[in-house]
């Protein structure tokens, strides 16, 4: 069974801005998209590794080890070496408070 937990309060992080965070013993990159939250489970779809903290480049995340690149608001896999897309979770925002879903 699933649940919702909660990763952090809307002001910790910036509209355009990627966080890891590891929430329940699982590793996770949150993004304040243009247009509302993303949750990912934080690997790279091909090389897992983790997306870490970061600034959204024209909408999309960029993999540290390769340079693959993604869609932030989807996860779809934009660029090579990556053709996977990330792993989302659902999330949630309540009264200043993200939540995700595991």
């Amino acid at each position: 069974m699933s649940e919702w937990f909660e990763a952090l309060k809307e002001e910790g992080l910036g509209q355009g801005q990627a966080k890891s965070l590891t929430l329940e013993g699982q590793p996770l990159l949150l993004v304040h998209a243009a247009d509302g939250w993303r949750a990912y489970k934080d690997h790279c779809s091909h090389a897992q590794v983790s997306l870490g903290d970061q600034a959204l480049d024209a909408g999309s995340l960029t993999c540290p080890r390769h340079g693959a690149r993604f869609d932030a608001a989807s996860g779809a896999a934009l660029s090579l070496p990556a053709v996977r897309p990330l792993a989302s979770l659902p999330v949630r925002s309540e009264a200043g408070i993200v939540y995700v879903q595991l």
